[in-house]
This record gives structure tokens, sequence and C-alpha cells, in this order.
């Protein structure tokens, strides 16, 4: 899991995080849907120019996805019925759920 978006060392985990999964930042970003320069600037350290911090919605997404290696988010399913059960544990669980009960 990435540390904090505003942490001293989230550009240091960001981009250890992205060479561990063999990934470039075009990939990184186009897997969650955002502009490919932004990788590069959320790896850069707050004294270096085009330094950004990344919203939360985007941390999450990042978070989601190098730690499973698939975008899940609700958001975007046309119907909770298009999600897989797994996929719908992780959303709930990303959404702050400590514990999900599922009885047929």
């Amino acid at each position: 899991m990435l540390p904090p978006r505003d942490s001293n060392d989230f550009h240091i985990a960001l981009k250890q995080e992205r060479e561990k999964k063999g990934l470039t930042n075009t990939e990184l970003a186009e897997a969650i849907g955002i502009n490919t320069v932004m990788i590069g600037r959320y790896e850069h350290t707050c004294h270096e120019n085009y330094y950004s911090v990344p919203s939360q919605e985007t941390w999450r997404k990042l978070n989601d996805y190098l730690s499973t290696g698939t975008r899940v988010n609700l958001k975007y399913s046309n119907s909770i019925e298009d999600l897989s059960v797994e996929d719908l544990i992780k959303e709930l669980k990303n959404r702050g759920a400590k514990s999900i009960n599922i009885e047929w």
C-alpha cells in the first residue's frame, strides 16, 4: 500500500511500486485513466519543477492498481451486476468496510 499522498516519501514509494511491477509511467497512467505525464509529476520531490500531489481519487486508483493489477471502480460500472464478487468486496473495502458478510 502506498503511503498517504501528501507524505514526504510518497514519490519514492510510488516509483518503487511502479518499477517493481515493471510498469512505465505511461502504462500506469493509462491503466488508471489519467494523463500520461502525471505519474512523473507525482514521482518528483516537492523541491523539483513539475511536482504534483495526486487527488484522493487518483491516489486510491494508484493504490488499487499497484496492489492488485486491476482497476476497480463502481463509478464506471453500469450496474452492480457487472462486478464479480471479488471486485465488489475490494470496492467495499476501499470505501472503508471493515467486515463483509455474504449469505446466499
